[in-house]
């Protein structure tokens, strides 16, 4: 559905809590495999305990594919750590493997409204292929065929849309 990295926020002061693991194991059930973990509230603790609070996490990661994912300790009020964590979210970002334009195309929905005059309009995220203004499409679940009138990205009219993620790389 569209969701290629998760970040994963515990807090210092915390650590792992059941709600944690919960969110890692739906992660691993949508078959997300990629994973940057923020250690949140860090100047809530001692600084030689962030080393117990890694281990903690690790221990809930060990066994799924966020085994040994980067750890990256912050904190909001002193603003220790932002710079780092932005900059490992860009990286990370920018470094997934572009999606394959030539699989069937793909939408995964966010909504959908009625603009008068237009029609129906529909939201969303490209998660394989490409769409182009013309094209007729299946709904599924539903099994209706339906036609692409026009294509909007980001507010500017296009011929068509795609799943390629370097038109939308992050800096």
């Amino acid at each position: 559905g569209g969701i290629d990295i998760a970040l994963l926020v515990v807090a210092a002061d915390s650590g792992t809590m059941p709600q944690t693991r919960e969110h890692i194991d739906l992660l691993c059930a949508l078959g997300i495999d990629k994973m940057l973990v923020a250690i949140t509230r860090i100047d809530l603790i001692y600084p030689e305990l962030l080393p117990l609070v890694e281990d903690d996490i690790q221990v809930s990661l060990s066994g799924t594919p966020f085994a040994g994912a980067k750890m990256l300790p912050v904190s909001a009020v002193t603003g220790v750590g932002i710079d780092r964590l932005h900059a490992a979210i860009v990286a990370a970002v920018n470094n997934l493997p572009d999606a394959n334009p030539l699989l069937p195309a793909w939408l995964a929905i966010d909504r959908t409204f009625t603009r008068q005059g237009v029609g129906t309009v529909i939201t969303g995220s490209i998660t394989q292929g490409t769409i182009t203004a013309g094209q007729s499409l299946t709904l599924l679940p539903q099994d209706i065929s339906v036609r692409v009138k026009s294509i909007e990205r980001h507010g500017t009219p296009s011929q068509n849309a795609s799943a390629d993620r370097k038109s939308t790389r992050l800096n």
